[in-house]
């Protein structure tokens, strides 16, 4: 017979394996919160780190917005843009400012315009031009429309000399040039 006080050793194994048990239950559930928990924190940190990037760019945009408008603004008064509002007048003042340059030695053959390409809010305006006269004449015209204001530039440039024995151009002098190229201009679009 088990007396009141003792315990069997069966019963002993029994209570030890339920507290082994209930410990690891408890140790397992323990661990599982703490991952929970430490998952939560990096979470957290992940979200306050993303908001105060977020707040940084935000107060930036504005400071951008503020230096872009200044940006357009110096760049509408400035004069290295075309002071045309379109493609046409834009088109019109390119051949101004070529004919502008022409010297005595120099005669305009021929002006195209070209179709107007839009990137961004700037218009890409350009003509093709042929041209006829010295080395010189030619070269100062092209360094004279590179140089001025508005900023202007040459692309496509083709060369080609003119035969001084032709009979159909008595005018031309030896070194005469034949040259054909696109002079390019920008406006800002609104």
């Amino acid at each position: 017979m088990i007396q009141a006080g003792k315990r069997s050793p069966r019963c002993r194994w029994l209570v030890v394996t339920l507290f082994i048990i209930s410990l690891a239950a408890i140790s397992a559930a323990a661990l599982t919160w703490i991952g929970q928990v430490s998952e939560s924190e990096r979470r957290a940190r992940e979200a306050g780190s993303e908001l105060a990037r977020l707040s940084s760019l935000a107060q930036q945009r504005a400071l951008l917005q503020h230096q872009l408008t200044d940006f357009d603004h110096q760049l509408r008064t400035s004069r290295y843009l075309l002071a045309a509002s379109s493609s046409a007048q834009a088109g019109a003042e390119l051949v101004t400012h070529l004919k502008r340059n022409l010297s005595s030695r120099t005669s305009l053959v021929e002006v195209k315009f070209l179709p107007s390409e839009l990137r961004a809010n700037i218009l890409r305006v350009a003509i093709r031009a042929h041209v006829r006269g010295d080395e010189h004449a030619l070269l100062r015209l092209l360094y004279r429309n590179e140089q001025a204001k508005p900023l202007l530039h040459i692309e496509n440039l083709y060369v080609r000399t003119l035969d001084s024995d032709r009979q159909d151009s008595p005018r031309q002098t030896r070194g005469a040039l034949d040259i054909r190229f696109d002079l390019i201009g920008y406006i800002l679009q609104q």
